[in-house]
């Protein structure tokens, strides 16, 4: 529709969209591939030539529109074991002009108030409010990521106040299997990721050493030009499939096996990466035992914005399944052969009427930890390293899951600051000679399958604010900060 109006052709007018894998930047996007695919029309029409838009990384976050602003109020009780007793969290977010994902923003924030931490009396109450500027657009920012982050300055600010080390807080009081006694690290990849990010980055140590030094600048007084901080989120993966809504969740997956002993594989929906094909292709030969040259792949289909429909973990599974199928029958029945598996989500484990049982779906979990270091003069924070480890099944290409997520740990910082354009300066405050040293764990793990984005963005910019407060002493609420913020911030609380 956009491309006929701008074209000035009718609305019953063809028009054809050849769907590649996209890049990153156009994944889990609504807007922005609609502004591209105008502007291609528009210069396709006028010079009577093809045209190819490329996009580099940081034109992609200047010309990203600024989300809306997203409120969280919490009211907590603890009781004698420091645990949270009942909580009270109001919400209220900016939907633009038209409320197009308000549902699935609500329930986005809701999953990590309820996944996370335990508290048996929790009210949440969100409200969306219809805006000026554009409806929201996709991503991992939807809602999942600004949600862990005023959770974690929550169990932050939680563990100052009952004078506990962060890591100790956390452990005690993450969510953990109500059905499980000896609980193995499968079945809590939170707290087998906690002990592990806890080694690698020495924090029960250094948070207990740098909390002592801000407790000590406030009893007494003395100039300290360099301040340290060090911050620790929890998150889990969205995994794009929350509720359980037929239109969110229809993947499926056809292989045709005809008498040459060509495998033909139609799935519903297109990988971000050329790569995965290679890798579906390997196992299904293995599975199968044909040449990969005799594997084709059949994608014409257009499957929307990723965060809607794309999720490669489930398309793995249902290719493996395929292939199970396919390799019963092919000593059964003549061939051709043809199979078709599809996703459903069919609920989960909860008793409604007791009210107990696991609501939620299996999802990749991730820890990540940030250390800085800030001069109180210029207020910039240096980041000292970055550390991040992830537990999400089986890793199908580990130099493509590393570059995603350190990608992702860069992007969650350039859009750190309210406006997306002056966003991208950040990283010149934050990295301004060099980039840290980022770390990025997969740990081994006997899970299914599971998807890695998002993780980075639930993870890292709650460890860093973590690690700026503990450093400043000042209470920094807010998603995003830069030099001018912190001054300010400073001096009111002087």
């Amino acid at each position: 529709m956009n491309c006929t109006s701008a074209l000035g052709l009718k609305s019953d007018s063809s028009v054809d969209i050849v769907n590649y894998p996209a890049d990153y930047i156009f994944q889990n996007r609504f807007w922005i591939p609609a502004y591209f695919s105008v502007f291609a029309a528009l210069l396709c029409q006028k010079s009577g030539y093809s045209v190819n838009l490329r996009c580099r990384y940081n034109e992609n976050v200047f010309f990203t529109p600024p989300s809306g602003s997203m409120y969280f109020r919490f009211k907590a009780g603890l009781d004698k074991e420091k645990q949270i007793h009942m909580l009270s969290i109001k919400i209220c977010f900016q939907t633009g002009s038209y409320d197009l994902l308000s549902k699935e923003v609500i329930d986005r924030i809701c999953y990590p108030l309820l996944r996370t931490y335990k508290c048996r009396n929790i009210l949440i109450e969100a409200e969306a409010v219809l805006s000026p500027g554009l409806p929201a657009d996709g991503g991992p920012l939807l809602g999942m990521a600004h949600s862990y982050f005023s959770l974690e300055q929550l169990t932050r600010a939680i563990a100052e106040m009952v004078e506990e080390n962060l890591y100790t807080w956390k452990e005690n009081n993450i969510i953990s299997h109500p059905k499980l006694k000896k609980k193995t690290a499968a079945d809590e990849p939170i707290r087998n990721l906690m002990e592990i990010m806890n080694k690698e980055s020495d924090f029960f140590r250094k948070y207990s050493a740098y909390e002592q030094e801000r407790i000590n600048r406030k009893s007494r007084p003395v100039k300290q030009d360099q301040l340290n901080g060090i911050g620790m989120a929890l998150s889990y993966s969205g995994n794009n499939f929350i509720r359980p809504v037929a239109e969110l969740t229809g993947l499926t997956v056809s292989m045709l096996l005809d008498k040459e002993g060509k495998l033909f594989i139609r799935p519903s929906t297109c990988p971000n990466h050329l790569e995965l094909y290679e890798l579906w292709r390997k196992k299904a030969a293995e599975f199968l035992g044909i040449d990969r040259k005799d594997i084709y792949f059949i994608t014409e289909t257009f499957s929307g914005a990723s965060i809607l429909s794309r999720n490669v973990s489930i398309v793995t599974e249902l290719i493996e399944k395929g292939c199970q199928l396919l390799q019963k029958k092919r000593f059964r029945e003549p061939l051709p052969i043809e199979v078709k598996k599809a996703y459903v989500n069919k609920g989960f484990d909860w008793d409604t009427d007791a009210f107990s049982g696991e609501p939620f779906p299996h999802v990749s979990a991730a820890v990540g930890v940030v250390e800085i270091t800030i001069n109180k003069k210029e207020c910039i924070p240096r980041i000292k390293n970055i550390r991040m480890g992830i537990d999400c099944g089986e890793v199908l290409d580990i130099n493509i899951a590393r570059s995603i997520v350190e990608s992702e740990i860069l992007r969650s910082l350039a859009v750190f600051h309210n406006n997306a354009a002056e966003g991208y300066d950040i990283l010149k405050t934050v990295f301004p000679d060099y980039l840290p040293p980022i770390s990025v764990n997969f740990v081994k793990s006997r899970n299914p399958y599971g998807g890695i984005e998002g993780l980075a963005s639930s993870t890292i910019p709650s460890s860093l604010v973590q690690a700026v407060n503990q450093a400043l002493d000042i209470p920094l609420d807010q998603y995003s900060f830069d030099s001018m913020s912190i001054r300010e911030r400073i001096k009111y609380e002087d």
